[in-house]
């Protein structure tokens, strides 16, 4: 579907979009401000998605929020190029972090026996002196 509205968009006929069996019965600009407005909701980018209570101003038209234009900015932004730039950081990303899971894996070695911090010779007690005489045990003396 979303090809295809694409390519709709980019002849300017998205009236194309509207359900054939309505044939003349309907009014083009509400028809046209709904399909844009469905556009938008449903963009890839989540951030580029208007919001529910947005979308609920402009349909009781209390929105001065021109549908239009941000359509235009949402598909300028949605181009081939921008997309093959998002595949290659991905892949990019995805390399690194199977190199820093097989630094990990040799890193990490389990052919000797497991040494717990509790058999170490420092113990919890070490660390933490315990002061008997602090106003923390003055307060918990309820």
């Amino acid at each position: 579907m979303f090809p295809k509205v694409h390519v709709l968009r980019e002849q300017d006929k998205l009236v194309e979009l509207v359900d054939p069996r309505l044939g003349t019965d309907y009014n083009r600009e509400e028809a046209m401000a709904m399909i844009q407005i469905g556009i938008l909701c449903t963009s890839q980018v989540s951030s580029e998605r208007l919001s529910m209570c947005t979308v609920v101003s402009i349909l009781e038209g209390s929105s001065t929020v021109n549908v239009e234009k941000l359509l235009e900015a949402s598909f300028n932004k949605g181009s081939e190029k921008d997309n093959e730039s998002v595949r290659a950081m991905k892949k990019q990303y995805a390399m690194i972090n199977e190199e820093e899971m097989n630094m990990l894996d040799q890193t990490i070695s389990t052919d000797g026996p497991f040494t717990s911090s509790s058999t170490s010779t420092a113990n919890a007690s070490d660390l933490y002196p315990l002061k008997p005489d602090s106003a923390y045990w003055n307060c918990r003396a309820v």
